[in-house]
């Protein structure tokens, strides 16, 4: 047996109970930060997960069959059977929708045979079931109906206003007996009749004839989204060139896909944070094990042991726990994985449970081995390089004089004169204290806090501020049916006394620039057009029928920069125009193709030139207001649904928080819980040094007492030991932690494509400070307490 084996053996028989809890708590940290990794690639893969469990279709075409149809004259009519036979297709199912007045959020949606969900369009239960086919009052409903209404339940009864064939209001009582979630059904959704209620086959049979339908037809297509230019260019065609309405899901899945994305990068920030926490616990802790075992390292350096061999030793112990720690980790991932997907991410994960991803559970395997043999790597070998001759001489000054010494010594307070050096001194032998790794995990601890507290603070006002994300109007009328006049609701805004500006919009134009779908906002008419215009981020705001703005996503995505020129057209048509972008701006959440970093916004004027020769343009779609002052948003908002619903199939909504900031700002709290969780370390780590010190400087402070040290005396000096650690930690930790936080909240408002406006907390920083240095002085009293009963005698004759 070699050398190496048999330092390892003999070390394992005389400290296996504390290989054996080190390999549990490696075991147990690997496999919480390996499961929350894996859980974060299974939040990112859940919604595309449900899109190709469910079948769902590639796009929603309005066909406008039938003489209820309330599409306007400028959109195409064309019959369901031509739509089935383009060479695009390879499913469809024919589906009627009918507009729902109260509330104005759901749609109810009624396939006219069983092809959905039967062929395409599957919908994952989230409780009950599926409405029976044959019968007219039975419903389900997507998870937003629910969640809008907290109380609803299956079993209960839905009551519902919907818009009759002659335009009067018919009520009706339906039952809802499942609750799902669909691709199409996910936020982010836009405008009013965004909300799905699944009707039946024979709800069109019983009820179609009383009601306004919109016919429809959901088809598949060939190549997914790729095929939906040419699918809508084909729909145009066969209609004599007039505007197509439809919804591709590529754009609603994609931002969809990208909001539970931020989600996923929560779950990877914790996953990092939890992994630098073991990381720093764990390496204290080998450290400890080494400085135990270095003891009898003299003596086996004297019989012949080489320092080569004895860091070999260490190493493999390293490997030994590790290996059973990476065991443990796989067996404790796996028992954890039903906790994922989190937030959205959970509802669309069409197989929850128990799930085994075995390339991030190698990886973690293998992360933990070979953390474990890192962490151990260093004290191994400085524990190694002790002379044959022994340990060195253990003493309070061991170190060379230093500047800290120079300056305590001249501190008139004895305590602080003698705590800070034993602070921030190794010492030597058997009183050696790790206070290098004590003060970086120390350090960390307040730089995550700190960055923590400016991200969060950045978040908050972000959150705060409708301005930053686009939205400078306090509510937003939209037409509930496809051709409805805005003039009646704009005549009824002009006179509003709560009313203090207000404008026409075309909110959501589909445009294509440079061949790629984007959501154009366009001012229309109105005594205030800018109040529908984008918030500009550079350059300036279109002025001319040739100018364009785009968003910084738009704009990084078509790999073009401000004062070049752009095609633009409309969506479908062949007929296109070129436009130069004069700016960057941050557009309102309005559509699938524009929110945030995404959209274009132009002139009148320049909206008009994008119609083919003969076509004409269709009527803006939307009306923004803004209250006077003092106005509260709810009451204004109500007052003006009041008037406009008489009016019409109008929708009335406040300004929108996009889905991205909404789904992460139901994590808003994570950060902010990592960051304590890090100072958390700060203070166990600060608590556990000042227990090793005064375990190993028994003789040290014996000494003092024997000099004449009182009990308080001992106790001041314990705590100018944890001040000094803090208030180092705190110098240090500060300025980088509001460095980093300016990075990650810059990091995150590029992502999103807004204006990167920092906050920082100041009186934040001020109470962390104080808070910081007060604990510190709260955790030194049990150590103090325990140094201060020292008997010098007892001490000094053990030595």
């Amino acid at each position: 047996m070699t050398v190496v084996a048999l330092v390892v053996r003999a070390g394992l028989r005389a400290r296996w109970r504390t290989w054996l809890v080190l390999a549990v708590l490696t075991g147990l940290a690997g496999g919480l930060v390996t499961a929350v990794a894996a859980g974060a690639r299974r939040t990112d893969a859940a919604y595309p997960a449900l899109v190709a469990w469910s079948r769902a279709p590639d796009d929603l075409v309005s066909i406008g069959t039938g003489a209820s149809s309330s599409v306007g004259a400028s959109y195409a009519n064309v019959p369901e059977a031509a739509v089935s036979r383009l060479p695009q297709v390879t499913a469809s199912a024919l589906i009627d929708s009918y507009t729902v007045l109260q509330p104005s959020s759901a749609t109810v949606a009624a396939p006219v045979n069983d092809a959905v969900p039967g062929a395409l369009w599957h919908r994952k239960l989230l409780a009950g079931r599926l409405p029976d086919a044959r019968q007219p009052d039975e419903v389900d409903v997507s998870f937003t109906v629910a969640q809008a209404s907290p109380h609803l339940q299956v079993g209960d009864t839905l009551p519902l206003v919907l818009l009759g064939a002659k335009g009067e209001a018919v009520r009706m009582n339906l039952r809802v007996v499942g609750i799902d979630a669909a691709p199409a059904e996910f936020p982010p959704q836009y405008g009013p009749a965004v909300d799905f209620i699944w009707a039946t086959p024979a709800f069109v049979q019983a009820y179609g004839a009383r009601l306004l339908d919109s016919p429809g037809v959901a088809v598949r297509l060939r190549h997914g989204a790729a095929d939906v230019p040419a699918l809508q260019r084909e729909i145009s065609r066969m209609s004599g060139g007039k505007f197509i309405s439809d919804y591709p899901q590529g754009p609603q899945a994609a931002n969809t896909e990208h909001s539970i994305h931020l989600q996923a990068v929560a779950l990877w920030l914790l996953a990092g944070v939890l992994a630098v926490l073991a990381l720093l616990i764990l390496g204290q802790l080998h450290a400890r094990l080494t400085a135990e075992e270095q003891a009898d390292f003299g003596t086996l350096r004297a019989i012949g042991v080489v320092p080569r061999q004895l860091t070999a030793a260490g190493l493999v112990r390293a490997a030994l726990i590790g290996g059973a720690g990476a065991v443990l980790a796989l067996a404790v991932a796996v028992a954890v994985s039903p906790v994922f997907p989190v937030g959205l991410a959970a509802t669309a994960e069409p197989h929850p449970g128990v799930d085994a991803d075995w390339s991030v559970l190698s990886l973690g395997a293998a992360g933990v081995l070979a953390a474990t043999v890192a962490v151990a790597a260093w004290p191994a070998w400085r524990a190694a390089q002790v002379p044959a001759s022994g340990l060195p001489v253990a003493g309070m000054y061991v170190n060379r004089p230093s500047r800290v010494l120079a300056v305590a010594r001249s501190l008139r307070s004895v305590p602080a004169a003698t705590g800070i050096p034993l602070a921030l001194q190794r010492g030597g032998g058997r009183t050696v204290v790790p206070v290098r790794s004590a003060i970086a995990a120390t350090a960390v601890g307040v730089v995550g806090l700190t960055a923590a507290l400016g991200f969060s603070a950045s978040l908050g006002y972000l959150l705060a501020t409708p301005r930053l994300y686009g939205v400078t109007w306090d509510a937003l009328i939209s037409d509930e049916e496809f051709g409805t006049s805005m003039a009646p609701a704009a005549r009824s805004v002009a006179t509003d006394p709560l009313v203090a500006a207000w404008s026409g919009t075309y909110a959501g134009a589909p445009l294509t620039v440079n061949g790629t779908a984007v959501g154009g906002v366009t001012p229309g008419p109105g005594p205030d057009g800018s109040l529908a215009a984008a918030v500009p981020l550079a350059g300036r705001p279109p002025s001319g029928s040739g100018d364009i703005v785009l968003g910084q996503h738009t704009l990084t995505s078509l790999g073009i920069r401000v004062g070049q020129s752009v095609s633009v057209g409309l969506a479908g048509q062949s007929w296109h125009v070129p436009f130069t972008v004069t700016g960057t701006a941050v557009f309102p959440a309005v559509a699938d193709t524009t929110e945030l970093g995404t959209g274009a916004e132009l002139t009148v004027p320049g909206l008009l030139r994008l119609p083919p020769p003969g076509t004409s343009a269709p009527p803006y779609n939307g009306l923004v207001v803004k209250f006077r002052p003092g106005v509260p948003l709810q009451e204004g908002i109500s007052a003006l649904t009041t008037r406009i619903e008489r009016l019409g199939p109008y929708a009335i909504a406040g300004p929108t928080t996009p889905a991205d900031l909404v789904n992460f700002g139901q994590l808003q709290s994570l950060p902010l819980l990592l960051g304590l969780a890090l100072g958390l370390l700060a203070l166990l780590t600060i608590t556990q040094l000042l227990l090793t010190s005064v375990r190993r400087r028994r003789r040290d402070l014996a000494v003092l007492r024997a000099l004449g040290f009182t009990g308080g005396q001992v106790r001041a000096t314990v705590s100018w030991m944890a001040v000094t650690l803090a208030a180092v930690a705190l110098v240090v930790g500060i300025p980088i932690g509001l460095l980093c936080g300016r990075e990650a909240w810059g990091f995150f408002t590029g992502q999103l494509g807004i204006s990167d406006v920092t906050r920082t907390p100041v009186l934040s920083f001020v109470l962390l400070v104080v808070a910081g240095l007060a604990l510190a002085v709260a955790i030194a009293s049990v150590p103090g307490i325990s140094a201060s009963r020292i008997r010098p005698a007892d001490a000094l004759r053990a030595e």
